[in-house]
């Protein structure tokens, strides 16, 4: 024991842990007191472990032929009390005596002492501090034999009244016979002959008595010395830890040796986990074996009643030896003084020293003796420690992930979301990590002890009041099998050779150079890595710590591997180490049935020793996994979508009884939670997207709001990535909107941390902060629900993962939990309407005068100055201001005079409208870009799509159509009121900019269009049919990059026929600009160099946008030198492609984002999207570019990069006026807190 914490915390801590071991062992500690007081005799008969757990069971259940009851399970817990008390008593001077006494050895006399009274009285001085000394092993030893005398003479008289409790039921068993119910003619007569000197009751009860009158009685019989009985012989035993530990170290060094000398040479001086508990569990057997007959003495020493009892060490042990010892002789040399006891002290004392020497067992019946009789009861005595052992494996003091030469770290003055209390808890504590483990959690101080333990291997944290939680759980990931950036050799996650593939595993692809930092950066821990979904059953999915290793392999990346995967022997008393497997549907557990019941068969046979015409076992390879799924050993994943799919999936789990893990997706399990819960088993968990759906039929009902609904059902919702889907990166993300949509924080922080765990069976050392888990700690800039949230630290097992961590200053609100709408109608609709709610806006009509008031802010679009802040109260206490809408157009923003509030509170209220913003604001709405919006309802669904156009560098265009002319409007395949589209107006995102769907080069004509108008004929509907000519220079399969390079100029120096001519004409003389997605930074260079090469022959300048632009920021002077803007999509960089790869991925990796990259390089700079679904989280992107730049980036610009720098960056000219603006309540546009209103 090196702890480094105080003596006293350290004696607490001991006392409480020793406690909670003695606790779960007691009954086995009592069986075993048993049968070290039972006759010689009874011994014989009994035997060993079977005859302890026969005498277990009669005290509980009793027998029906000796006609007595069983005393129930409570009675294997009688001197419970007694013991905890003794045990706690016990460990805490143990403790502290051990660790007072290692101080002083260490430090000295001066050092150890620092209670200032006791200084005083004994005179200790300062003095200055000596160098530490290391005490040897034996020197420890002899500290330890030290401290366990002192502490054993503090806790004997407890230790004594236990025993006299244990021992009080001992008359009941003593009617206890051979199993098969045999006895003696003369053990059935004494029996006979004792029953009717007892109770004419059948059912005779055992007297109870209380700690109080066991003491009272121990005294009257032999006085204060009758409490420290056997001390001496106890105090012999005190060098039991010692022989342990000696032993222990002794194999530790075997182990550690054969390992050297084994083909891997693997040379960590750490055990594992597994050895470390048989080593430790071997040592404590051989220690009690050694020392087993003292206490044996001991105990028979400390139970015999009266004063005249001459019992000595040495005769004790000759009883035993020669098979005399009679557990009733010594009390009833006493019975002549039971007429001077009164009759309050003879009901108090225990019915063992209240026997007869009438003896149940005739002369010549078999008894131990010898060496057999010093060793009576050892087998419980070894099993109970083997248990109890267990308990202390379970503190275990390295973890097996621990690297060698990790510093240990103290992190200070931290904020800590514990994960306890069903994700409750938040102290303010400081953290100690090493050897992988957190340590302690309290109030550390560098006292002069841990710096002097530790010295230059301490690493002191200030957290300086941060967040601190457990490590992200990503429960559905396809990190390292999906790599990136994709590549046809580096994507392994579905196979195309069957359909039912249960035998593949994701380790065997782990790809152990995919984007593991990035993610890291998130927070993200520990991922559940699954095959794809290509087949019905994709395979066994494997739990991973994310850090990079010494050995660098895929199976050094494995978190508690299950025991198949090298062929090892699970040990039953540690958590079970799960299998997972994903799939969607099936139906070929009949195969594994069979396959399960012939395995059955065979070992039933094998253990009845029916081993003729036996046979081969009967592996059935093929569908192992699947028998282990039906033996309950495999966490099952389903990926499933509807309602159908659920049910089909919980019948088929009580069909075959077993229990399922989590539905992943399962867009409609919100309206179907009674159905879960029908489930085989336990309820299984729902992990979810928080708004990524309806890309295909199955997800088109998904909702927002789903993980509320769950969560208010009682099921446990997960959030997940799907990585590389979304990236794992900003997996905090999904739990951040899930928050936002109404799910409790304390859930919304559990679903990727401490349910996570639960849920991947390893919540047993991850997915919170306590001691002894896991040192797997995210230190937060804000609270981790905070939009833009960002690690300013990560640990994985102890090891710091950020080297250099830039961190973006913010403000002290940013701290709190964040506040959020109250969505409770909406979530309500979502079920009423079968995941569908209506989306379409109410309309105010345009004759209608709309009055908002209590406005705190108020922005508009100036034709000349782009957004200006035209109203601002500045403080919470300046009056709020008011916005007078009429005819559709903004007549009056400002205080509440200038407006003219009063008089309009007199109009009539069918002329005028009053909207109360509660301190909300007034804002230009943002505008979308970078997806299909307007151009499909469900991406997966031809029927339901504008389709995609032809490329004439692929693929001939009909002469019907123009040729290689041709040029699409994407104008004529828009499709109003999609609910992406809708949503996206909801959340003030009032318009969009799309371009025909392209596969190729050419990618056609764009449009702006309004996302709430219900059709084409509606006025404004169309905000500009023609806004830009788009194309894309990409790393397509073919043509190549310079083909297309070749093709724009071609187009640009030469006079082209049809539409294609025409509108590049206008690209080449400036009116509108030619947009072209590219992400190389190599092809963006390219095209600066082309348009200067164009430019400088025209002498006209052009008006290209880069999008994409992965790698603009690697050019970014050179785009501001060239003038050319950049639309960054998405606006988080990920390496997806190989043309991605050298990103700027923002804090913490960087100091800067790709946008800030840009803008501060003076490019004019917007942000998309790349999906549908996503358009509605357009204001969440706007708002995260804003919070990462930290004050670099001002309201005003941050509102441009989602609306004005989109417009102008691509063709679209329109009158300022007649921009759209949104009312919000409560707070901007951008704030979490806000909830659109107009």
């Amino acid at each position: 024991m090196t702890s480094t914490l105080p003596p006293l915390v350290q004696a607490l801590s001991g006392s409480v842990g020793s406690a909670s071991a003695s606790a779960l062992t007691y009954p086995l500690d009592l069986i075993t007191t048993r049968l070290q007081l039972d006759s010689p005799q009874k011994a014989k008969r009994r035997g060993g472990i079977r005859g302890g757990l026969q005498l277990l069971l009669f005290i509980v259940y009793g027998s029906k032929r000796k006609q007595r009851h069983g005393l129930g399970w409570g009675a294997l817990y009688d001197g419970l009390r007694a013991d905890l008390s003794a045990t706690m008593l016990s460990s805490f001077f143990y403790f502290y005596f051990y660790s007072f006494l290692r101080s002083l050895s260490t430090h000295g006399l001066s050092a150890s002492i620092t209670i200032p009274a006791l200084r005083r009285i004994l005179g200790v001085q300062e003095g200055r501090a000596r160098k530490p000394h290391k005490p040897t092993l034996f020197e420890d030893l002899a500290l330890g034999f030290i401290a366990g005398v002192a502490s054993r003479a503090v806790s004997t008289p407890l230790g004594i009244i236990t025993l006299r409790l244990q021992a009080e039921a001992a008359e009941a068993e003593d009617e206890d016979s051979d199993s098969d119910g045999s006895m003696s003619p003369v053990e059935g007569a004494d029996q006979e002959q004792s029953r009717s000197r007892r109770s004419p009751s059948p059912d005779p009860k055992i007297e109870r008595t209380g700690i109080a009158n066991i003491a009272r009685l121990i005294y009257e019989e032999e006085g204060l010395k009758g409490f420290w009985k056997g001390f001496g012989t106890s105090a012999l035993l005190s060098i039991n830890p010692s022989i342990t530990l000696a032993f222990f170290q002794l194999f530790r060094k075997v182990v550690v040796y054969s390992r050297r000398k084994s083909p891997t040479g693997h040379a960590s001086q750490n055990l594992r986990p597994l050895e470390a508990f048989f080593v430790a569990a071997i040592a404590n057997s051989i220690a009690s074996s050694i020392l087993y007959p003292l206490i044996l003495a001991k105990k028979r020493l400390q139970t015999r009643a009266g004063t005249t009892s001459q019992a000595t060490l040495f005769s004790v042990l000759k009883e035993a030896y020669l098979g005399s010892y009679d557990p009733h002789a010594a009390h009833d040399d006493h019975e002549q003084d039971t007429n001077s006891i009164s009759s309050t002290r003879a009901t108090a004392r225990p019915p063992l020293a209240r026997r007869s020497k009438s003896s149940y067992y005739s002369a010549d019946a078999p008894k131990v003796e010898g060496i057999e009789g010093l060793y009576q009861g050892l087998q419980m005595q070894i099993l109970k420690g083997f248990f109890n052992q267990e308990d202390e494996f379970r503190r275990r003091s390295v973890s097996d992930r621990f690297e060698e030469g990790t510093k240990a770290v103290l992190i200070q003055n931290a904020r800590i979301w514990t994960g306890k209390k069903n994700g409750t808890e938040v102290i303010e504590r400081d953290i100690l990590m090493d050897k992988g483990l957190i340590k302690s959690i309290g109030h550390l101080d560098v006292a002069s002890d841990l710096v002097a333990s530790y010295g230059t291997r301490l690493v002191v944290v200030d957290a300086e009041g941060a967040w601190v939680t457990p490590g992200i759980v990503d429960v559905h990931s396809h990190l390292g099998d999906y790599s990136s950036p994709a590549m046809q050799g580096a994507t392994d996650a579905n196979s195309f050779q069957g359909t039912i593939e249960p035998w593949l595993r994701s380790l065997d692809a782990l790809n152990t150079h995919d984007t593991y930092p990035l993610s890291i950066a998130g927070g993200v821990t520990t991922s559940l890595i699954l095959p794809g979904s290509g087949n019905a059953i994709g395979g066994q999915g494997f739990v991973i710590k994310l850090r990079e290793t010494a050995e660098r392999s895929p199976s050094s990346m494995l978190l508690e591997p299950p025991y198949h995967i090298n062929a090892s022997f699970p040990n039953p008393n540690l958590p079970r180490r799960w299998r997972h497997m994903k799939y969607e549907a099936c139906l070929w557990y009949t195969s594994a049935k069979k396959a399960k019941e012939q395995q059955d068969n065979f070992c039933s046979q094998a253990l009845s020793d029916e081993w003729k015409d036996l046979g081969e076992f009967p592996d059935a390879l093929q569908w192992e996994a699947l028998v282990d799924v039906l033996r309950g050993r495999v966490k099952i994943n389903i990926h499933c979508y509807e309602a159908v799919d659920l049910d089909a999936l919980v019948r088929l789990s009580n069909e075959f009884k077993f229990p399922i893990a989590a539905f992943h997706h399962a867009s409609e399990a919100y309206l179907v939670p009674d159905l879960i819960k029908k489930a085989h088993g336990e309820t299984p968990a729902v992990a979810l997207f928080a708004t990524n759906s309806r890309y295909k039929r199955e997800a088109y009902r998904s909702s927002e709001f789903a993980p509320r609904i769950l969560a208010q059902n009682g099921i446990t919702v997960l959030m997940k990535s799907d990585h590389p889907i979304t990236d794992s990166r900003h997996l905090i993300y999904e739990a951040q909107q899930a928050f936002y949509y109404g799910l409790p924080y304390n859930l919304a922080l559990a679903s990727v941390t401490s349910n996570a765990a639960e849920v991947l069976g390893m919540g047993h050392r991850i997915g919170y902060v306590k001691e002894g888990y896991d040192a797997d700690l995210v230190i937060w800039d804000s609270h981790p629900l905070a939009l833009g949230a960002t690690p300013k630290q990560v640990f994985i097992d102890g090891v710091p993962q950020l080297e250099h961590a830039y961190v973006t200053p913010k403000p002290d609100n940013f701290q709190r939990l964040p506040r959020v709408p109250n969505f409770g109608k909406e979530a309500e609709q979502a079920v009423a309407y079968d995941g569908l709610p209506p989306l379409e806006l109410k309309k105010t009509p345009i004759e209608k005068t709309t009055v908002f008031v209590n406005v705190k802010n108020v922005m508009q679009r100036h034709p000349s100055f782009g957004i200006q802040t035209v109203f601002k109260a500045e403080d919470d206490e300046s009056p709020l201001g008011v916005v007078v809408v009429e005819k559709g157009r903004v007549t009056c923003s400002g205080d509440q005079d200038s407006c003219g509030l009063q008089a309009l509170q007199k109009r009539g209220s069918s002329d005028v409208e009053f909207v109360d913003l509660e301190g909300g604001s007034v804002a230009p709405g943002l505008v979308s870009f970078g997806s299909p919006l307007g151009l499909e309802h469900i991406s997966e669904e031809p029927s339901t799509n504008d389709g995609v156009i032809f490329d004439p560098l692929t693929e001939k265009v009909p002469a019907l159509l123009g040729g290689e002319t041709a040029l699409i409007m994407a104008s004529d395949g828009l499709e109003f009121e999609s609910r992406d589209a809708l949503l996206a107006y909801r959340f003030g995102v009032t318009s969009a900019i799309t371009a025909p769907k392209s596969a190729g080069f050419y990618g056609g004509l764009g449009v702006h269009f309004s996302t709430g108008a219900a059709h084409r004929m509606e006025s404004g509907a169309v905000i500009q049919d023609v806004t830009a000519v788009h194309v894309s220079v990409r790393h397509f399969e073919k043509p190549s990059i310079s083909t297309q390079i070749a093709t724009l100029r071609r187009l640009f120096h030469n006079k082209v026929d049809g539409s294609v001519g025409h509108y590049f004409e206008k690209v080449r003389t400036g009116h509108i600009p030619l947009v072209i997605e590219a992400h190389s930074a190599d092809i963006i260079a390219t095209l600066i160099i082309l348009k200067k090469e164009i430019e400088a022959m025209s002498r006209i300048p052009l008006k290209i946008t880069i999008t994409g632009a992965a790698e603009a920021h690697l050019l970014a002077n050179e785009l501001a030198q060239a003038d050319i803007g950049v639309i960054l999509v998405p606006s988080r960089s990920f390496p997806y492609v190989w043309e991605d790869r050298r990103i700027l991925p923002g804090p913490p990796l960087t100091n800067q984002s790709s946008i800030m990259a840009l803008h501060e390089a003076k490019v004019v700079v917007g942000i998309g999207c790349q999906e549908i679904w996503d358009a509605r989280n357009l204001p969440f992107d706007v708002a995260w570019a804003a919070i990462e730049a930290g004050g670099r980036l001002s309201r005003e610009d941050a509102f441009a990069i989602g609306s004005l720098n989109i417009e102008r960056l691509l063709g679209v000219d329109r009158d300022a006026d007649s921009i759209e603006l949104v009312a919000t309540r409560g707070g901007d546009l951008l704030d979490f807190h806000s909830k659109n209103t107009v």
